[in-house]
């Protein structure tokens, strides 16, 4: 292996250990072994550090953690590694998702392709018992096929690998988002601003994972995203309205004035009480319409 790594791959993680060595496990299999792990750890305490510090491993591992060792969220905790990345590439993965053999291979040969933001997939292993897999397996980049060029705002943090230089150039994400949602959609449009690259989905650079919250944990994070990450990303960013809905909140053109007074709150209740005895079909769709008036729900809140 040569002194500079090819790959720094960048990984936060809270009080998941378990999940956090299967994915660490599925690290040590990987065909391309140029590589270096930053384990960014945002004040576990379930025995993270000190099993970090007593393992040995197959690759170059850096233990990073906050100075007073308390949680402050996936992007200030990702911003960690920033003083420390030296290879040409990051990866950005997620500590509960186990990376497929060939994944950091994949992402390279993307990445030589052409000059992109390489977005992998992750695939739920449990879409048959939990509706919001299913649901999630449906939405932004899973519309499109392996190397296809996806909108900007869908690249996602989870699985996702570019030139560390814009990372460095960007100062990271942003790290006043602390709570739930889009923290990785914010990056995306600075991305987008500073680069103009193409965001290319690379199907094959995958990794598993089994959902671990409910349709109801999710919708009320939907929320708590729509009161809180998305008035703050819209003031941040006031030319950008083409995600999650932002015209349709607004409404800006008597369609989507339509749209939005179709969205109702009693409409909504009875389908998120429906979900569990719905066919999984018809749950996902009926999903997609409460999201949205989550997402509306916790709009009209901003202004309260």
């Amino acid at each position: 292996m040569s002194t500079t790594p090819l790959f720094d791959v960048i990984i936060p993680t809270y009080n998941n250990l378990a999940e956090l060595q299967e994915c660490l496990q599925g690290f040590a299999t990987q065909t391309l072994t140029n590589f270096r792990v930053l384990v960014c750890v945002d004040g576990s305490t379930d025995g993270t550090i000190q099993y970090l510090e007593q393992t040995t491993f197959p690759f170059p591992v850096v233990v990073l953690q906050h100075a007073d060792k308390q949680n402050h969220g996936r992007n200030p905790t990702r911003n960690l590694a920033l003083p420390f990345c030296t290879a040409q590439y990051i990866c950005f993965f997620d500590s509960d998702i186990i990376p497929d053999t060939n994944l950091l291979a994949e992402h390279h040969a993307q990445v030589t392709k052409q000059q992109c933001i390489s977005v992998g997939d992750v695939r739920y292993i449990n879409t048959q018992t939990n509706v919001w897999a299913a649901y999630a397996q449906t939405r932004g980049k899973n519309k499109y096929h392996q190397g296809d060029i996806i909108p900007y705002y869908y690249m996602a943090t989870g699985n996702c690998a570019h030139n560390t230089e814009h990372f460095i150039a960007l100062g990271g994400q942003d790290p006043h988002i602390t709570k739930y949602g889009a923290g990785d959609t914010e990056y995306a449009i600075r991305l987008h601003k500073h680069t103009g690259v193409p965001v290319v989905f690379t199907q094959r650079a995958f990794g598993t994972s089994a959902m671990n919250k409910t349709a109801a944990q999710a919708l009320q994070q939907m929320e708590e995203f729509g009161k809180t990450n998305l008035p703050y990303i819209h003031t941040k960013h006031p030319d950008v309205d083409e995600i999650f809905g932002l015209r349709t909140l607004q409404a800006t053109t008597f369609k989507h004035w339509l749209v939005r007074l179709a969205i109702r709150n009693t409409i909504a209740r009875v389908a998120e009480r429906m979900l569990p005895i719905l066919p999984t079909a018809l749950a996902v769709r009926a999903l997609h319409y409460c999201v949205m008036n989550r997402i509306l729900r916790g709009w009209k809140q901003r202004e309260m």
